[in-house]
């Protein structure tokens, strides 16, 4: 019940914009085997990924960040420096930088969603294909008055 309880609290604060990282709860505080308290950032966890809830806040340059569910996000390693994953966002990925605990439970727990260089080829080249539709349609684009085609 806690873990629930918790995961919903961070789906709260991220509407408050809150950095919701700061109180994710921690493996740091309890010792020995699987305690209940010790499997709440665990199954916390567990909960945020099979419920697919938003708490996953996606670096965007130059704005504060927003909050997207784990399926649509990467997860990047705390040691990834700003100024690449600014350049992944800059490319239109979703990437979130978790703590090195949260990372590693992450980790532990094998979700797909880690940053990996073929994970994000993989994303790069949908993010490509996608900018390529978009601009070679004979759509006009908004409030641009202008119109891209194949053959213009």
């Amino acid at each position: 019940m806690i873990p629930v309880a918790w995961a919903k609290l961070l789906l709260d604060l991220s509407k408050l914009d809150h950095s919701l990282f700061s109180v994710w709860p921690s493996t740091h505080h309890v010792s020995g085997g699987c305690s209940y308290w010790q499997c709440v950032p665990e199954k916390a966890l567990k909960w945020i990924m099979d419920k697919n809830i938003p708490v996953w806040p996606v670096r965007q340059p130059y704005t504060l960040p927003v909050y997207h569910k784990y399926k649509a996000v990467l997860i990047a390693p705390p040691d990834i420096t700003t100024e690449l994953l600014d350049a992944f966002a800059s490319t239109g990925l979703s990437v979130t930088q978790p703590p090195q605990e949260v990372y590693n439970l992450a980790h532990k727990l094998q979700f797909y969603r880690l940053l990996t260089p073929e994970l994000v080829h993989a994303a790069i080249l949908v993010c490509l294909q996608f900018t390529y539709k978009f601009f070679l349609t004979d759509k006009p684009l908004l409030n641009a008055g202008v119109r891209f085609t194949c053959d213009s």
